[in-house]
């Protein structure tokens, strides 16, 4: 070895090193978490009361803190130390430490910290609506007071949001509510100006009563009917024959019926503007003979929609609605493509009448912590209340906005009841009740886990999720109370606390390009702003913060080489926060090498060493929709200390053998847990092992005589 640094080596002789450091037990934290990523509303509440994107699961990171912060456990083969369980399941309260998260995000970190009865919890992030959502999950309130003024509210304006969604039964002629109502997209023929409805199918729904029998729309008359999957459709009102597998739209392209003529529809949006929507069916729910049902729309229902209209032209100036146009930007194109240019052309005038409504009547609170509660459960509903929305064939409800963290620009949007009738999704009555059910399980959290038998099962924890909220970046370093979670709102690039003050970093930073947090927090945050702009300074500008956002976006001009000088800035910060004897833990995954390579150059310029790393179940695959048709399903833990002093010095061969070895004892662990495990996992874990060896050894390996880049040494393990 060698020689170290003055002081170093003393330093180093005192560190004691944590289990996670030696072991953890990835397998058994995957079982739990894959079923989490499948059920987070039963497993973790909390975590549901707002979206947020990409966010970890709680699992993990429960896990990852507890073996962060005990000591190394004695090992043996047949045991492997104390079991799993017996540690996930005890009332941990870990009050000599400290624990922070610069990449707060949607706060996995900051509230199991919270159960686990730290000393001083700290989180950041740069965005506003991550920090209002931390805020509100750990935040406490009284039932009776969140289910007065939502009482208050549904007096007030539910009739008049309700009288908007009816419509007459066509079983029993009796007046309905709405629960949906479906909108198409037309454009003119280019070449002969024939109305061409964007059906990418005429398949409307499956009808879930019988499987033999389907719903379709007659691409002539519009009629809506019942008819067998297998056979040709043949209309009743018009006698049109035809497949319910014909389209007028493929790939972005539109086929005209009339003239046969193709184009491009974003050629279409540009020379004759935003397409024109029309209402062509919806589905009921009957109180008085209890059915739910599709029926075409009629000119009654048409004619409500444009009372719905007239009225809202009335009252728009009054109604707190957002005026900002939707900025460019890589996920935001889409939208620009398709004429939509501001943040309300999201929606149609009904919409925005009843949101606007909802909003003023929730804004009158005179209550700020309840009127949060409310706010918040507002903004939740607007994923479900937007005309991007879609409807789920099968299973008959309709699909939230951000499934796949995009804007996408939906042909037949799904228009949803905003207020709700007996049966339907994404409500604001429906998000009030599971708020109630967040705040209850906050007050008295439970752990769900796999029993013997291999079922899951619950078992009541002590810690409850409840704290206030110190945002006061000043005051961080200078207040002790284990009740308060303190949460700074900005860039982490500049952490608010003293130097060597930190036990615990535990965090989830930016992967690289995956998710463009600020363009998708947009859609939120311009509504939040009309309630918190008086409150947080940091909900006074229009958007919410881009230029500072460390993210790779070439449609916002930040390149790879800003997100390696941006991260990097943060890890000097951690670095200097963070105690000599503290540990970094983050997750990370990405499918392209340079990423990785960004990633960990950072890590090396601030002389972090990662001391282990081990893969985890990821939150579901079609969670974060990754470039391409491949999404990844596992992340990479990387523990990693400061290097206080030299490094080993170790032959390329040792390094190679030792890594390869890693690679296939946890490839063969992973794949007895993850029975899915994709060539694109593989390569995540790959990445994590070979960047593991290279902070250990990067002063010392040689190739044929030369020192390798870490670009070598991960090419050379992807391609083995």
């Amino acid at each position: 070895m060698r020689k170290s640094p003055p002081g170093t080596q003393e330093t180093q002789n005192l560190i004691q090193e944590k289990e996670i450091e030696k072991e953890f037990p990835f397998s058994q934290v995957s079982e739990i978490a894959n079923r989490e990523s499948n059920a987070k509303r039963y497993y973790r509440p909390i975590l549901t009361l707002h979206k947020w994107f990409a966010r970890r699961l709680g699992s993990v990171f429960r896990s990852i803190l507890i073996y962060a912060s005990i000591k190394p456990l004695a090992h043996t083969k047949k045991t492997g130390g104390v079991p799993f369980w017996d540690l996930y399941l005890k009332d941990h309260s870990f009050s000599n430490m400290s624990v922070l998260d610069p990449f707060m995000g949607g706060g996995t970190t900051v509230v199991e910290a919270l159960r686990l009865g730290y000393a001083k919890v700290i989180g950041g992030d740069l965005n506003p609506v991550a920090w209002f959502t931390v805020k509100k999950e750990i935040e406490d309130a009284e039932i009776s007071l969140l289910q007065k003024e939502f009482d208050n509210i549904s007096k007030n304006v539910k009739l008049d949001i309700q009288r908007y969604y009816k419509s007459q039964c066509s079983f029993c002629s009796s007046i309905a509510d709405v629960m949906y109502h479906f909108w198409i997209k037309e454009i003119k023929c280019e070449k002969c100006q024939h109305n061409i409805p964007l059906f990418r199918s005429f398949l409307f729904a499956y009808n879930r009563k019988d499987a033999t029998t389907q719903y379709v729309i007659c691409p002539e008359c519009n009629q809506l009917f019942l008819t067998d999957r297998k056979a040709s459709c043949l209309c009743p009102k018009c006698s049109t024959s035809f497949a319910a597998s014909d389209f007028y739209v493929k790939r972005g392209r539109y086929f005209c019926p009339s003239c046969q003529h193709t184009g491009r529809i974003v050629n279409v949006n540009k020379s004759q503007g935003k397409p024109f929507e029309r209402l062509y069916a919806l589905e009921f729910y009957c109180t008085e003979c209890k059915t739910r049902g599709f029926k075409t729309a009629n000119e009654d229902d048409l004619d409500l929609f444009k009372q719905a209209e007239s009225e809202f032209n009335s009252l728009q100036d009054r109604l707190p609605l957002p005026q900002q146009k939707i900025p460019p930007g890589a996920k935001t194109q889409e939208l620009l493509n398709h004429q939509i240019t501001y943040f309300t052309d999201m929606y149609n005038k009904r919409q925005l009448l009843s949101l606007g409504r909802l909003l003023q009547a929730i804004l009158e609170i005179a209550d700020q912590n309840i009127r949060e509660f409310l706010l918040i459960t507002f903004s939740t509903a607007l994923e479900y209340n937007n005309l991007l929305c879609e409807y789920h064939r099968k299973n008959h409800y309709v699909y939230n906005l951000f499934r796949k963290h995009a804007y996408p620009a939906t042909l037949n949007p799904c228009e949803n009841n905003p207020w709700g009738a007996r049966y339907g999704t994404g409500t604001f009555k429906n998000f009030f009740k599971k708020m109630i059910k967040v705040k209850m399980y906050s007050k008295a959290p439970y752990e769900v886990y796999i029993d013997s038998s291999g079922k899951t099962t619950r078992k009541q924890m002590n810690h409850p999720i409840v704290a206030e909220v110190n945002f006061n970046s000043r005051t961080i370093d200078t207040i002790d109370n284990s009740k308060l979670v303190h949460l700074y709102c900005h860039s982490s690039t500049e952490i608010p606390l003293s130097g060597k003050s930190i036990d615990l970093v535990v965090t989830d930073p930016p992967y690289y390009d995956n998710v463009q947090y600020a363009e998708l927090a947009d859609f939120y945050y311009v509504w939040l702003r009309l309630g918190l702009q008086n409150s947080y300074p940091w909900f006074v500008p229009e958007y919410t913060p881009k230029d500072t956002e460390i993210v790779k976006n070439i449609k916002r001009g930040k390149s790879g080489e800003q997100y390696q000088v941006e991260l990097t800035a943060v890890f000097q910060e951690i670095s200097r926060v963070m105690k000599d004897d503290g540990l970094l833990i983050f997750t990370f995954h990405h499918k392209e090498l340079d990423a990785w390579v960004k990633l960990i150059n950072s890590l090396i310029e601030q002389k972090f060493i990662i001391k282990s790393i081990y893969p985890v179940h990821s939150e579901m695959k079609t969670s974060t929709q990754i470039r391409g048709t491949k999404s990844i399903g596992i992340d990479v833990i990387f523990v990693c200390r400061k290097q206080l002093d030299e490094v080993l010095t170790k032959e390329w061969k040792e390094v190679i053998k030792e890594a390869k070895s890693e690679i296939n004892e946890k490839l063969s662990i992973l794949h007895d847990t993850i029975m899915d495990l994709s060539e694109i996992d593989c390569f995540v874990l790959k990445m994590g092992v070979g960047l593991k060896f290279y902070t250990q050894y990067h002063h010392s390996i040689e190739l044929r005589g030369e020192n390798i880049s870490i670009k070598d040494v991960l090419e050379i393990f992807s391609q083995d």
